[in-house]
């Protein structure tokens, strides 16, 4: 380690730039503190925030760029923590908070509230008419995943389609 004219300036062990005495710094005195791959070169000591971040719901290191930004938090946390925080819906791709997540069981899949239909006689894609020939989307295509009315069931080979009775005359 070089020396400095000021003697509370530091050099960051991962990039090797110098941290002034008016600078963020976070010390590590364990390298298992650290995230991966700062942990597997064995590095302690002191880092700069371009290098080092701690996750202000876990507490724990992270490496700034792997810090997402959580809008009903208003906070860069952590991926581990984004991820116990929000999902995805597998219906329409939207982000959903975890709390307001609905898990099927039958399906395997999570869904949003507007997508997740209790109307829907059991089936966990919302129920929707079509608008030519005024069917609901109970039949199940098999190559897209979804859930199709009569007409564009029968547009369809029938290999491809799982045909159910529509909801209307369950």
């Amino acid at each position: 380690m070089e020396t400095y004219d000021d003697d509370n300036d530091v050099e960051c062990q991962n990039c090797g730039d110098i941290i002034g005495e008016d600078e963020p710094r976070i010390e590590v005195a364990r390298s298992r503190d650290l995230p991966w791959p700062l942990s597997a070169r064995g590095l302690v000591g002191t880092f700069c925030s371009d290098c080092l971040t701690e996750c202000p719901s876990c507490e724990q290191m992270a490496s700034p760029d792997d810090m997402m930004y959580d809008n009903s938090a208003s906070e860069q946390v952590c991926c581990e923590c984004y991820s116990a925080r929000w999902t995805a819906c597998d219906y329409c791709g939207d982000e959903v908070s975890t709390d307001d997540s609905r898990y099927d069981d039958d399906s395997g899949y999570t869904y949003c509230p507007e997508c997740y239909s209790e109307q829907a006689g059991g089936c966990s894609l919302p129920v929707e008419q079509c608008h030519q020939c005024g069917t609901n989307n109970v039949h199940f295509h098999l190559l897209s995943e979804r859930y199709v009315c009569d007409c564009k069931a029968e547009m369809e080979p029938a290999a491809y389609i799982v045909r159910v009775n529509t909801l209307q005359n369950a």
